[in-house]
């Protein structure tokens, strides 16, 4: 017995039993993945998005013949079946077909238990074998093919007296979505990394160490310590392509808002003009434009603060944000950088569910429609995607879109349980093709957590 999916090259979709599933190219991973609920499969690698006419025999394999025993997925669509034999046959005019023959080690069996799902605008569960621990407070960054934990704490929102740290400070984990696997890490020297970003090929942390990270040889180094900025928490840090860039935060002996530059090539620090720069603050939004740092708002000694500045890194020269239209005081706000745009939604002291957009090229805000936005002012994890700022708020996911001006809600089947952050937002990071959150405080039990999920958007 066999079933036929046609897969034309124009358009690009699967049909199955007169269902068509839009599978959009830029997209497709370049491997069909396959769940399975009994014994093994074998599936074919392919990359199914680029259509082939250069084949002379009438029927070609397309691909290599791989041994798959997890579960796994297609381009755009999620296959689920019992034990099989798979195979992508290619025929010319750029058209191929997947003939699943249904076969076990001990014979036939019927028809698959499900037939193609869509998998673009869905949440797959992230493997909790092997991850590094429950925690909070924790950072993360995206290596370009593995996403980075390190940091946080174990303790839930009802800690009660016990040692401290607390356990979870020094462990850390290394997760592959091609896999969906962790590996450990070797734990960093110092304790307290608050801040991360990626400088290419090593993850550099900042809190009350400044390390760096090289996941390749799994070993950490401790940065230099001259013209470096005191130990510091809830500061901005971002990557400029060549430089790390700290302004601001929170210090044992106060709120700052002094400044330094890290350049990994001589590994050596150096002060930021601080003539023009915002006030002292920590919290506050920060995002890289590719030329310039924005600084917004965040909590100064005593007060939210609802101003900001923009530093020009090779002129070494501050600023200042117009005021006009701009979102009213806060902190703790989702911040984003959309490519031509700063994007800031909600906060707390007060709260605010609003937002706006700042373009730095007229120096001029625009508000967001708020209509089918999060309840609550309270964002606890965003990213960009490239064409939307996803924000996780509590018990659910949501997506905006600033060239619509349209805030839509995520499918919550399959999506993380509800969490909420504390002090610092949940860490979450884009991969070029999925939002994975991990980790966070239940907002039910108050204990830390230990799992979490992958958002795969829609084709734009």
């Amino acid at each position: 017995m066999a079933i036929i999916w046609p897969y034309p090259s124009t358009p690009s979709s699967y049909v199955s039993a007169g269902q068509q599933v839009v599978v959009p190219p830029q997209r497709c991973p370049t491997c069909l993945r396959v769940n399975w609920s009994a014994g093994w499969v074998l599936a074919l690698a392919a990359s199914a998005a680029v259509p082939r006419t250069d084949l002379d025999a009438p029927w070609s394999v397309y691909g290599r013949v791989s041994v798959i025993t997890k579960s796994v997925r297609t381009c755009g669509a999620r296959v689920s079946s019992h034990s099989n034999w798979g195979m992508l046959l290619a025929q010319p005019r750029g058209h191929l077909l997947l003939i699943a023959l249904l076969l076990t080690i001990t014979g036939w069996r019927g028809a698959p238990t499900e037939a193609i799902q869509p998998i673009q605008d869905s949440w797959m569960p992230l493997s909790t074998s092997g991850n590094p621990g429950a925690r909070r407070e924790h950072i993360a960054v995206w290596t370009g093919s593995q996403m980075l934990v390190v940091g946080g704490t174990s303790c839930g929102g009802r800690c009660g007296p016990g040692p401290f740290p607390p356990p979870g400070w020094h462990a850390g984990g290394r997760y592959d979505p091609a896999t969906d696997s962790w590996q450990p890490m070797q734990p960093p020297p110092q304790l307290g990394t608050d801040a991360v970003i990626w400088d290419g090929s090593k993850m550099l942390t900042l809190g009350q160490g400044r390390q760096a990270y090289d996941p390749v040889r799994d070993s950490w180094r401790t940065l230099s310590n001259q013209g470096a900025p005191t130990p510091r928490s809830q500061g901005v840090v971002v990557w400029t392509g060549d430089a790390m860039l700290v302004w601001g935060g929170s210090t044992a002996y106060g709120v700052v808002g002094d400044e330094a530059r890290y350049d990994p090539s001589n590994v050596s620090w150096t002060p930021i003009s601080s003539a023009g720069a915002p006030s002292s603050r920590y919290s506050a939004m920060g995002v890289w434009t590719g030329s310039r740092l924005l600084i917004w708002g965040g909590e100064g000694v005593s007060r939210s603060l609802g101003d900001g500045a923009a530093y020009d890194p090779v002129a070494d020269a501050w600023t200042p944000m117009s005021s006009v239209g701009a979102p009213s005081a806060r902190s703790y706000a989702a911040a984003v950088w959309t490519g031509s745009a700063l994007l800031i939604w909600g906060g707390r002291w007060p709260d605010h569910p609003d937002g706006a957009l700042y373009d730095p090229k007229t120096d001029a805000w625009t508000p967001m429609n708020a209509v089918g936005a999060p309840d609550t002012p309270i964002v606890d994890a965003s990213v960009w995607d490239g064409s939307e700022m996803l924000v996780w708020a509590k018990d659910r996911g949501f997506a905006y879109d600033p060239a619509a001006d349209r805030w839509r809600q995520l499918p919550q089947e399959g999506a993380p349980s509800a969490r909420v952050s504390s002090e610092i937002p949940i860490p979450s990071i884009w991969t070029g093709t999925d939002w994975i959150v991990w980790g966070g405080l239940s907002s039910t039990s108050l204990e830390a957590l230990d799992d979490g999920a992958r958002y795969s958007p829609p084709a734009q």
